[in-house]
């Protein structure tokens, strides 16, 4: 729906989170209250320990998984800055009763299902890790895309050459022409980069597919047994799936595939593609709550999180007890495969796989010095 000028029109429902805050939570401060010391409280201390060094340490929720700038628009037309970070305030807004009712065992309606795995799907776009992989995902289509502009461009070819030149080229030049600029892009001597708007904006462009799919999913509210608790990390969804372990896993890319979300420290939630299961409940062992606690340790980029040092301490010990485990848990990034065949031939196509990045780089923005990386 637009105004009269054309300007798209923002629901109440966002334009009451507009704001001008720079510092943008990418794990839900709600959600992390909840895994907490004091869950009651606005901006409660919470324990991490860094998985690299083993080294824990307590700081406010409100200083916890935090980044400047991380979802603000600067150059599209008609949306206000702090438009993404509004509509992702939304949908927190909307989840967090959903999890208070399912963590006190209450049932939910469709309608808040669908709040659920709207929360669900943006807790997978918005991490550092899942930007970075958005962001591969944009600069690959724009390869792609320039390398069709290029191949088919012959007319565009000839009309640079002519200025170049002072003269037609050739047949053999122009073929010349074409094979120097794909060559560029397919080396990464050129790129087509996304711009941080467009990073920003592609957590959005999957979320009306993604949904349904993540609903007719079954899901298994998992408790912890008396005595155990779930822990969280700083990037809390997980897709894993033990039957092909060395590749990136999607929503639906195997019938085994995974995915787990601790929504509290007595509730995870663990989502597969069996619809048949419906939506369960059901109660985990210590080996089982362990279990999925490495899960999530194994997802962290940075940190685990939770409301006391001694149990995050627990999982770490676990984590280099079994280390292959931990290893079979980690998240893969995505690949890009492309098919190189010709109509009528017969030799067999070759595929060329790009992997995605398996660092990340934090993208962080000042005002004074413009786009930054880290």
């Amino acid at each position: 729906m637009s105004t009269p000028t054309g300007t798209p029109e923002i629901p109440e429902e966002v334009r009451r989170f507009l704001t001008d805050a720079k510092r943008h939570h990418y794990v839900a401060e709600f959600h992390q209250r909840r895994f907490s010391s004091a869950p009651a409280e606005e901006h409660p201390q919470i324990h991490r320990l860094d998985v690299r060094t083993g080294k824990t340490s307590r700081t406010s929720t409100i200083n916890s998984c935090v980044i400047q700038h991380h979802n603000t628009f600067y150059e599209v037309p008609g949306l206000p800055r702090g438009f993404a970070e509004a509509v992702l305030s939304t949908v927190e807004a909307d989840a967090a009763p959903v999890v208070g009712k399912l963590v006190a065992a209450q049932p939910i309606s469709e309608k808040e299902e669908v709040a659920l795995a709207l929360f669900v799907y943006f807790q997978q776009q918005r991490t550092p890790r899942g930007r970075e992989y958005l962001n591969f995902m944009l600069e690959q289509g724009a390869k792609y895309w320039m390398l069709k502009q290029i191949y088919e461009g012959r007319d565009v070819h000839r009309s640079i050459l002519v200025e170049e030149l002072g003269r037609e080229p050739t047949e053999d030049e122009i073929a010349a022409s074409i094979k120097a600029w794909s060559e560029d892009f397919e080396t990464g001597r050129r790129r087509a980069l996304p711009t941080r708007d467009h990073e920003v904006g592609a957590m959005f462009i999957s979320a009306d597919k993604a949904v349904p799919v993540i609903l007719g999913m079954s899901w298994s509210l998992i408790e912890a047994c008396p005595g155990e608790a779930f822990i969280l990390s700083d990037e809390p969804l997980l897709r894993v799936d033990a039957t092909h372990p060395g590749a990136s896993s999607g929503w639906l890319s195997s019938p085994t595939v995974e995915a787990t979300l601790p929504l509290d420290p007595q509730l995870l939630l663990l989502m597969r593609p069996l619809p048949q299961l419906g939506r369960e409940r059901v109660t985990a062992h210590p080996g089982q709550v362990m279990g999925f606690n490495l899960r999530t340790y194994a997802s962290a980029r940075e940190f685990i999180l939770g409301p006391t040092q001694g149990l995050l301490q627990k999982v770490r010990i676990a984590a280099k007890k079994d280390p292959a485990m931990v290893a079979s848990f980690r998240q893969r990034p995505p690949s890009v495969h492309l098919l190189d065949s010709t109509v009528g031939d017969r030799v067999l196509p070759t595929v060329t796989t790009t992997r995605g990045p398996t660092t990340v780089t934090i993208r962080r923005h000042r005002e004074s010095s413009g786009r930054q990386r880290q």
